[in-house]
């Protein structure tokens, strides 16, 4: 299965439609009974500011999460929804005691990644170019992360 965590900050606006496909795929291609889902803002931890979204948000033992997030690379630098270092820190921290590995697909260049990110998540670029076959790479068969 795979756990699909979605931003939907302010930054994340240009992307609206791809994250939309992209759930919609992995939906139906991971099979219901096999697929979790949850929007946020900021950071995954955080509380939501409106809907009904579990808080906080179930990370299921020893299932991988595809995160997809720029981290703010993108935010006005006045956004609420501009988060430090310390709230995607803590999300790492929570999904390795839950042996959950994180994959982090980010829509940005690898210049722009923050250091952080680097050294918490195994992170692949986002692009017209990135193919399931990118994601299979670095996932590996069986769910196991490679490298």
């Amino acid at each position: 299965g795979v756990q699909l965590l979605l931003d939907s900050s302010e930054s994340m606006l240009p992307f609206h439609q791809d994250l939309q496909v992209l759930e919609g795929n992995l939906r139906r291609i991971a099979g219901s009974s096999r697929f979790w889902s949850r929007r946020f803002k900021g950071a995954p931890l955080l509380p939501p500011r409106y809907g009904k979204e579990r808080y906080p948000p179930k990370i299921i033992n020893n299932v991988p999460i595809l995160l997809v997030t720029d981290f703010g690379i993108g935010a006005p630098l006045l956004s609420r929804d501009r988060v430090g270092s310390g709230e995607w820190l803590a999300f790492a921290k929570l999904a390795a005691r839950k042996n959950s590995p994180v994959v982090a697909l980010i829509p940005h260049k690898e210049r722009y990644w923050p250091d952080f990110a680097r050294s918490n998540y195994l992170c692949i670029p986002w692009d017209r170019r990135t193919t399931a076959g990118d994601l299979r790479k670095v996932i590996g068969l069986g769910h196991r992360l490679q490298g």
